[in-house]
């Protein structure tokens, strides 16, 4: 790698900044005439790169140790301990979880400790028992099982169950099959070919269907909904097919939405296949597939399903001299339309495809990096709402963020916020959220029903979670340039793409985060600043309550109504209003603070009388008599909220 060590100019450095940027150094120049010194390199896959300086370091992907014993086979992204910040798992001969801070840097690694640990190879990161916390599946493949490790909700794991696999397993995928609410896992099984797992919802797994796609089915598999019917199905290489033994290539096996399966059918491809994954690259719905093939000539393969559960003929894209090793799917630019990644089997590069959204891709994009990609995976690592790179190095024990510097929305874009901080790029499950855009609407219209509609003036908005899940969010208000919606609960956590469409046509699309919380505080005048929005309950001497307004009318706009704290013989309450909050820690901290002191928080959660609303109560004590003006300052799950103030007297 490439360390850089800022001099102190008194004959000393600062600790290293580490760069995963390897090569042969050739030179320096200033090739951005910007005043700054750049590097020229040389790399052994025949690449010449220039490493470009900036005002804080090097334009080269950051490097950060996961201290993991073994070189990392999978890594896994989601909030580990509650924060509300990313964080990254690192699988490899040991088990960590690197955290987050949320500007595209990495803490000290924490070990996981796994019990009978003998290697793992695959994990995934999911709320397997429903507390809002997310856990950890993990495919340990030296000793043949899956363990389950369930989360505190602050990064401390413990087993809870454990089941046996077949020594070949090398995936684990996760999807709702039976359409209970619960995760169900899919592997190879004990006895050979798939196995279907059903979770109960506390963490524990019973099998349901076994030998799928008979014994000789190796452990390469995609989840997705292929024929449209709203439930999930599998695909995967027929093993005949791979040695030669039938013309089939891949089949697909239809799911019946209660933990089994329909008659599996063939699809047409390749052998060789190295990786398959599923995604909907054409917008219409459908999953289609993706896979790689480890011989010769090297290429990526693309089929679109055709909605009934077969696929249009394979779409070949060349790979020249490696095959793409880690294949991921995710919309990199902001239009809605899903790119593809690859790292390259020689670990020399990292091979971008942007999606057009019709099934097919432009030419690919290399990125050199001689032995910093053996795994890949993406996150908003700086939290700026574009997808980052983070890659595992093979070189070194080391995370190489590659920062995303998409900084412009493409036609048809719009944003996302939250309605009452207007914070962007972050949504909680079951809270209130605006998104931004142009021409969304032709009309404008406000819900006047309850359940609200997931339709309103022709409109909808679509939304998929990182699991591959689509369902429709209710919404309160659309118009030509707004839409006040409410995010579904139950999403899985991470990359959450939406489309709006205007009389089924997508007229819009982008992606925002999902997080566990994501709180912020209505105010009077609905900007997210200035007054709260916020109600006082008095409670008198002889037990009488009473409801007071902080704030009223008048010709000059809205005015503070000082709150009077000043006789101690009555309790005065708070009540402030917000939303993605409820969804916070119930281990974790909540704090509120008037200019800086601290007040006391007696109720944070849900508001039940209108939908994602959220609530606050706070004692105002009589200490705070003749302030005038506070600042109020909201912190949950380490996240802060927006600042609103009220007027004391």
């Amino acid at each position: 790698g490439l360390y850089l060590h800022y001099g102190d100019g008194r004959a000393a450095f600062a600790s290293p900044l580490h760069y995963l940027a390897t090569g042969f150094p050739v030179g320096t120049g200033d090739y951005q005439r910007d005043g700054r010194p750049d590097l020229f390199l040389f790399h052994l896959g025949r690449a010449l790169t220039i490493v470009t300086s900036e005002a804080q370091g090097f334009n080269a992907p950051r490097g950060f140790s996961y201290a993991a014993a073994g070189s990392a086979q999978n890594l896994a992204a989601g909030d580990v301990n509650g924060d509300g910040i990313g964080d990254i798992v690192v699988v490899g001969g040991s088990l960590t979880w690197v955290p987050g801070t949320g500007r595209g840097t990495f803490g000290a690694p924490i070990t996981i400790d796994v019990p009978n640990n003998g290697g793992t190879a695959a994990a995934v990161l999911r709320d397997f028992n429903r507390d809002g916390r997310l856990d950890l599946a993990l495919l340990q493949s030296n000793s043949l099982i899956v363990t389950i490790l369930l989360n505190n909700g602050r990064g401390q794991f413990t087993p809870r169950s454990t089941f046996n696999v077949n020594g070949s397993a090398t995936q684990l995928g996760v999807a709702d099959f039976n359409q209970d609410g619960s995760l169900d896992l899919v592997t190879r099984g004990q006895a050979g070919g798939l196995a279907l797992y059903l979770g109960n919802g506390q963490g524990n797994f019973t099998p349901n269907a076994t030998g799928l796609g008979g014994s000789e089915a190796g452990s390469l598999f995609a989840i997705g909904d292929f024929n449209g019917d709203g439930l999930f199905d599998l695909a995967y290489p027929d093993p005949l097919a791979q040695s030669g033994q039938s013309a089939a290539r891949l089949f697909i096996l239809p799911g019946n939405g209660q933990g089994g399966f329909n008659a599996a059918i063939p699809v047409n491809g390749e052998t060789s296949v190295s990786q398959i994954i599923a995604g909907d690259l054409n917008l219409d719905g459908h999953d289609d597939l993706i896979y790689s093939v480890f011989s010769s000539p090297y290429a990526v393969n693309v089929a679109l399903s055709n909605g009934k559960g077969g696929f249009d003929a394979f779409a070949k894209y060349p790979t020249e001299t490696t095959f793409p090793f880690h294949l991921q799917l995710a919309d990199l630019n902001g239009d809605g339309k899903l790119d593809l990644l690859g790292n390259a089997s020689n670990h020399q590069s990292l091979l971008i495809w942007m999606g057009k959204g019709d099934g097919s891709f432009n030419a690919p994009l290399t990125i050199p990096a001689s032995g910093a990609f053996a795994t890949i995976l993406t996150a908003d690592a700086d939290e700026d709402g574009d997808l980052d790179v983070i890659a595992a190095s093979t070189i070194a024990s080391a995370l190489a963020v590659i920062t995303n510097r998409n900084g412009c929305s493409p036609a048809g874009g719009a944003v996302t916020a939250s309605a009452a901080s207007y914070a962007p790029h972050r949504n909680a499950g079951d809270s209130i959220n605006a998104l931004f855009g142009v021409s969304l609407s032709s009309a404008t219209q406000a819900a006047a029903v309850v359940p609200l509609p997931t339709t309103l003036s022709n409109v909808s908005l679509r939304m998929r979670d990182s699991a591959g899940v689509e369902r429709l969010a209710p919404l309160f208000f659309v118009s030509p340039g707004q839409i006040n919606y409410l995010t579904p609960a139950g999403l899985a956590p991470g990359v959450l793409t939406f489309t709006v469409l205007n009389g089924g046509n997508a007229v819009a699309t982008g992606t925002t985060w999902l997080v566990q919380t994501a709180p912020g505080l209505f105010s009077v005048d609905a900007t997210g600043a200035g007054l709260a929005a916020a109600v006082v309950l008095r409670v008198r001497a002889n037990g009488a309550q009473v409801y007071e307004s902080i704030a009223r009318l008048e010709q000059g706009g809205v005015v503070p109504i000082p709150i009077d704290v000043s006789n101690t013989a009555e309790q005065v309450f708070l009540i402030l209003f917000g939303t993605g909050l409820r969804n916070r820690n119930a281990n974790g901290t909540v704090t509120f603070t008037a200019n800086g002191a601290p007040l006391e928080v007696l109720y944070a959660g849900t508001q039940a009388g209108f939908a994602g609303l959220d609530q606050l109560n706070l004692r105002l004590p009589a200490t705070l008599a003749g302030r005038g003006q506070i600042e109020l300052q909201f912190l949950v799950d380490g996240r802060a909220a927006n600042p609103v103030n009220v007027t004391i007297k």
